[in-house]
């Protein structure tokens, strides 16, 4: 699976037991904050609802890609132990077995995504691409939301006007001139 992708992705078998993952997704289970891993390789989530609607996906998943029916998976959400958001995950059939059943061929496919983690990827990447500050990057992610600069530098715990020095270096960084310059130049890239 891949290394690079900031999704969890997990593979499992038909028995649904995880047969690969990615790091992002090995990084999401070692916070053991709702959703996890178990030994042998079972998901296992701690809010039991999300539990048994992500099980009966995972079922309908399987039994696609053993019976080649049609499944196009779904989605839930994962509320985190901690009470610090919610994970999105994807269920989705994997390959379809037409020639008998193989250990290592992964029948469901699971996305997760923390949203927490996209805006450190998104800060990141800006951070790589354009030489900017974790503060200056933090700014663009809040005019990239459609935050007015008062209320960015509220949320961000600065006073105004050192909002106001942080967009400027922005400005000169990324050679845009207002904030819907950013939103169109820099939003299009992420």
């Amino acid at each position: 699976m891949s290394a690079s992708s900031p999704h969890g992705l997990i593979g499992m078998d038909q028995r649904g037991i995880c047969n690969s993952i990615n790091d992002a997704a090995d990084r999401i289970f070692s916070q053991n904050d709702g959703i996890t891993l178990d030994p042998d390789g079972r998901l296992l989530i701690d809010d039991s609802d999300s539990a048994a609607r992500i099980g009966k996906q995972i079922s309908k998943a399987v039994h696609a890609s053993s019976a080649g029916d049609i499944y196009a998976g779904g989605e839930e959400v994962v509320p985190r132990s901690s009470g610090h958001g919610l994970y999105l995950v994807r269920v989705t059939p994997g390959l379809r077995l037409r020639y008998g059943y193989d250990i290592g061929v992964p029948v469901v496919i699971l996305t997760i995504t923390d949203p927490a983690s996209r805006n450190k990827d998104r800060r990141h990447k800006l951070m790589h691409l354009f030489g900017l500050t974790n503060r200056e990057a933090e700014v663009v992610d809040h005019v990239l939301a459609g935050i007015g600069l008062p209320e960015a530098a509220g949320k961000m715990g600065i006073a105004h006007n050192t909002a106001r020095v942080h967009l400027q270096n922005v400005f000169a960084k990324t050679s845009c001139r207002s904030q819907s310059e950013i939103i169109s130049k820099i939003g299009s890239l992420l």
